[in-house]
């Protein structure tokens, strides 16, 4: 089967032929809970898209009426690599969830290999969450099933590092809910 990286459209990468991981293999890695944070990291992986594909379905199935009757609440970021964030919460009534993604990856790494990751490449970059949200001490990643620490001092809106959410894995869904 040709292997062709999902999130590059400019076609930089070439075709590798390989056997692809089945659908049961998906979802055997989603049931036996979060990969390790350096297999998430290596987006060439197909098991992982595969894990992180199937894990996401099921955070979605299992909060459905969020996802389907929820709004839409764009989210921004301050610092240095703002620009390089996309992130969003959908909310319901009390409850909410984070998504963030990174964007423009080519202008904020030099070399395609390396994943946006960690402090070196999102230094000082924060997401700002809006007073309307409940906001919890930290936020649970549902990929890595990691705390992400939220800071919040007084007159500022909370905040959380851009870094602590990519530390182990190029896209973060947050989730307020305790586990």
């Amino acid at each position: 089967m040709i292997n062709l990286p999902t999130s590059d459209p400019c076609d930089r990468y070439s075709a590798v032929v390989t056997a692809r991981p089945s659908v049961g293999e998906g979802r055997q890695l989603g049931a036996l809970g979060p990969l390790p944070p350096t297999a998430l990291a290596c987006v060439r992986d197909d098991r992982a898209k595969l894990f992180v594909t199937s894990s996401l379905l099921r955070f979605r199935r299992d909060r459905r009426e969020l996802f389907d009757q929820g709004g839409y609440l764009p989210l921004d970021a301050q610092g240095t690599a703002r620009d390089h964030l996309f992130a969003f919460a959908r909310t319901l009534a009390d409850r909410h969830v984070l998504v963030v993604v990174p964007r423009l990856v080519a202008t904020l790494v030099s070399d395609v290999d390396v994943p946006p990751l960690g402090e070196r490449v999102w230094g000082d970059t924060e997401l700002l969450l809006p007073e309307t949200l409940t906001v919890p001490d930290a936020y649970r990643n549902v990929l890595t099933d990691r705390p992400v620490a939220t800071r919040s001092t007084p007159h500022r809106p909370a905040t959380i590092r851009a870094a602590d959410v990519f530390e182990h894995v190029p896209i973060a869904i947050l989730s307020a809910e305790a586990r």
